[in-house]
């Protein structure tokens, strides 16, 4: 599994196709534009968790019950290398991203649980650098946008959630980076199943009308996130397989699959996704009122043992109220069964779906907010499964200067699930951004 794009062979060659396909298109005109941003957050966490409830299972979990500190950079760089003629532009647009984290370790827990779910939801692995967007695009005002490579899909690009533009993004943000029991947080999902999978994509994004955006995508398989190129008999297999020896790597499942040590719970991904989205903006006198509805429909892959899952369908909704400094939402994931295996395990109550709620107060050039995110999924097979997450944030971001903000959060979250005991983790977060792009 690799954990850097620039090393694999397969990266630099996929990389360096589309590089070349839209360098030749490009170089045939006169007018040419790069625009780029970047992004860095040094971010400081501390945590603190504590068991509340024994754990009924026994099978081993990598919990650490004491206090202690987090640090993680997050780095992002966007940009985009087009030809402009009149309105249109037209041309490649790339997006990299770094997120090591100092508590990251295989045999713990920050960020490493299950992997093809990782590359199902916004949650990232830790990597030095890799892409999570590479795609060619054709935009036109009086047509739309017409992309096509890798990039999260319109129900992740579309999604209408609270504000969250205080603190360190609150449920929408960094938590799960440094809570160190990811295995157990659930579904962590805020747009529709599957949408924030960068699998190569073709998408199509109308003109904005009377404030309506609507968005469309397909996919072709789900397992080919981040340049992995796995296909068939070849795939990662199952998604929820269990590593029983912590020290074992990630790359070795397909090992511990033959000799009987693992488990088939979840699908390894989706075939033939199709994807929708819809977002509107209007004004209704001093209130602005944000709408977003959206779903996705894909055929789950079955295992090479015959193991049938059920398939990808998947929806979201969402509300946001602009009133002056204030701005208040709600809105929620339903996945239910989607990718959850058709016979299922007697302990399994397969209803995947979160909520979320929220608000936010700006003054000066100060933000401060509160929200709400409840999940819960049917877990991991083997054991009781269940599992559901609370979490409660508060935040305050600083506006420095234009181009450097401070934000300071509190989480209270509360994971609940009989395979590793029930618990209560106070996560104080902190966060130094500076941001600055070519305008």
């Amino acid at each position: 599994m690799k954990k850097c794009a620039f090393a694999s062979l397969r990266s630099l060659s996929a990389a360096t196709a589309i590089c070349a396909v839209s360098g030749m298109a490009l170089s045939a005109q006169a007018e040419m534009e790069f625009d780029w941003s970047a992004e860095v957050g040094l971010q400081l966490g501390s945590v603190s968790n504590e068991l509340t409830l024994e754990k009924l299972s026994t099978v081993p979990a990598p919990v650490d019950e004491s206090s202690y500190v987090v640090g993680r950079f997050d780095g992002r760089f966007d940009f985009t290398l087009a030809n402009r003629m009149g309105d249109t532009l037209a041309g490649l647009d790339v997006g990299l991203y770094s997120n090591p984290n100092t508590k990251f370790d295989e045999s713990d827990g920050i960020t490493e649980f299950d992997r093809t779910n990782l590359e199902l939801t916004r949650i990232r692995e830790n990597d030095v650098v890799d892409f999570d967007k590479l795609m060619l695009f054709y935009d036109n005002p009086d047509f739309g946008r017409f992309e096509l490579g890798w990039s999260a899909g319109p129900n992740h690009r579309l999604l209408v959630t609270p504000a969250t533009d205080w603190g360190v993004g609150s449920f929408a943000g960094d938590y799960p980076y440094f809570f160190d029991k990811p295995q157990d947080i659930g579904f962590v999902g805020i747009s529709a199943y599957g949408s924030a999978n960068t699998s190569p994509r073709l998408s199509y994004y109308t003109p904005e009308f009377f404030g309506t955006v609507i968005g469309v995508s397909y996919q072709a398989d789900t397992r080919n996130s981040g340049f992995d190129f796995e296909f068939g008999d070849d795939a990662p297999g199952l998604m929820g397989r269990r590593i029983l020896d912590p020290d074992a790597s990630l790359d070795a499942a397909d090992d511990v699959y033959e000799e009987g040590d693992s488990y088939e719970g979840h699908t390894a991904g989706f075939t033939n996704v199709f994807e929708a989205s819809i977002r509107n903006e209007a004004e209704l006198g001093p209130v602005t009122l944000i709408t977003g509805f959206g779903f996705n429909q894909g055929t789950a892959v079955d295992s090479p043992s015959g193991y049938e899952f059920n398939d990808l369908s998947s929806f979201q909704a969402g509300m946001s109220l602009l009133w002056g400094p204030l701005t208040l939402g709600f809105g929620g994931v339903a996945a239910d069964d989607s990718g959850y295996a058709e016979l299922a395990h007697w302990r399994q109550r397969q209803d995947r779906h979160s909520v979320y709620i929220g608000g936010q107060y700006e003054w000066d050039d100060w933000t401060f907010g509160l929200a709400r995110f409840y999940s819960d999924d049917a877990g991991d097979p083997t054991e009781r499964s269940d599992r559901q997450q609370e979490f409660y944030s508060a935040g305050l971001r600083y506006e420095y200067s234009e181009t450097i903000d401070i934000g300071v959060e509190y989480d209270f979250i509360q994971p609940l699930s009989a395979d590793y005991g029930d618990y209560d983790s106070h996560t104080l977060l902190m966060e130094v951004r500076w941001k600055i792009d070519s305008e």
